[in-house]
């Protein structure tokens, strides 16, 4: 079940995401409410939708938008959030601690899809800890891999367009046949003409400003 978003765990991120980004420019947004009127509502979407108790891997996690509200709403899920940079990481593991988020975990890694073209996947189906390693970059060798195997949801916000992340999650859906959902996230315009990667649920949020394309493989 949601969580309400009036918990101060809600505020207490965006004032330190408000904080770090003076300094480190995490994100486009300057002040607290640019930051919640932007992001919040993509967190608070999600965590209606997504099923209970799922494992998710976020790419491309940033300044932990919508991740770290995510992990707030859905103490329920294990989240897992993965960002090459280091700054960004940085703030992430501070989030994740201070806030007591035990079941979000952060992952100094950049996914590789051209190393995972290059896997056989009937040769490595029964080598867990190979395929990982070469689905994901890790650029810290103290970060704990992935459980790829234990995702059953991911989804990308901002690293990827829309149909460049549906050909990524298909791959990656082909190696770990435990991946059962993919979440798009897009802008809609009036006439909901650039809904165009694969999904079969759409949901519209934000005035119908923005939809979650929600994928099921199989």
């Amino acid at each position: 079940m949601i969580s309400d978003i009036r918990d101060p765990k809600i505020n207490a991120y965006f004032e330190a995401l408000e904080i770090w980004n003076r300094a480190l420019r995490l994100t486009g947004a300057k002040d607290k409410q640019s930051l919640i009127d932007r992001h919040l509502d993509d967190a608070v979407c999600l965590a209606k939708h997504i099923p209970q108790r799922s494992t998710i891997l976020d790419i491309g996690s940033g300044g932990g938008l919508p991740g770290i509200p995510f992990a707030i709403l859905r103490p329920d899920c294990t989240i897992h959030l993965v960002e090459p940079i280091a700054k960004k990481c940085a703030f992430l593991r501070s989030q994740s601690y201070q806030l007591g988020l035990t079941h979000c975990h952060i992952h100094r890694a950049r996914l590789d899809i051209d190393q995972l073209d290059t896997i056989d996947v009937e040769t490595n189906a029964q080598h867990t800890d190979s395929m990982n390693e070469s689905a994901l970059d890790y650029l810290e060798q103290s970060d704990a891999p992935v459980p790829l195997h234990a995702i059953n949801i991911i989804w990308s916000l901002a690293t990827f367009s829309p149909t460049d992340w549906a050909t990524y999650g298909a791959k990656l859906q082909q190696h770990f046949s435990n991946i059962t959902t993919q979440v798009t996230f897009i802008n809609t315009p009036a006439d909901g003409s650039a809904i165009t990667p694969p999904h079969d649920t759409v949901i519209t949020y934000a005035n119908k400003r923005k939809a979650l394309l929600i994928h099921h493989f199989g």
